[in-house]
């Protein structure tokens, strides 16, 4: 087990009982799950462009199976990602091998196709960036938001001493 003095920052550390919500948006084994969503709806989407006649569009069912990929990843896939890694030394391609592994072989070349790493990568951050928002900072922001809200009722009529002006 690491020493969590070695952590990059306190929030690994010091704060990661107040923040270990936000791992399932944010942390690496999140961003492959991003990046495992990128390259299969875009699987998808290129099996859908008329233009591609040698791909053909996936069935509901093909659809479904695809998209499993990524709304099922665990730490136990997130560590054959790391492996990947290890031998590939680029975590883009790791995710391209993974999901290599995990179809027919008729659409490895379809896989990554026309891409670069950044394309994966921008649109990666954006989603967890979304979701991230959308799911827990906003919810709490608006739980802050009711119980100020409570507190200023509550105590509208409190005196406070106050000075101006630095006085």
């Amino acid at each position: 087990m690491s020493n969590p003095l070695n952590n990059i920052s306190p929030l690994d550390g010091r704060y990661a009982n107040s923040v270990k919500e936000l791992t399932a948006y944010f942390s690496e084994a999140a961003l492959m799950r991003y990046r495992l969503k990128v390259e299969i709806e875009y699987l998808i989407a290129l099996g859908n462009e008329k233009e591609v006649k040698e791909l053909f569009p996936f069935s509901n069912t093909e659809q479904v199976r695809l998209r499993i990929i990524y709304e099922n990843f665990n730490s136990a896939d997130a560590e054959k990602v790391k492996d990947i890694e290890v031998i590939t030394n680029h975590d883009v391609k790791a995710i391209e091998y993974f999901i290599q592994g995990k179809l027919k072989k008729s659409l490895h070349p379809w896989i990554h196709f026309a891409l670069t790493s950044e394309d994966v990568n921008n649109l990666s951050y954006s989603l967890m960036w979304q979701d991230g928002l959308q799911q827990v900072y906003l919810p709490t922001l608006h739980h802050v938001y009711k119980e100020l809200k409570n507190l200023a009722r509550k105590h509208k009529n409190a005196p406070m001493l106050a000075l101006t002006h630095g006085q």
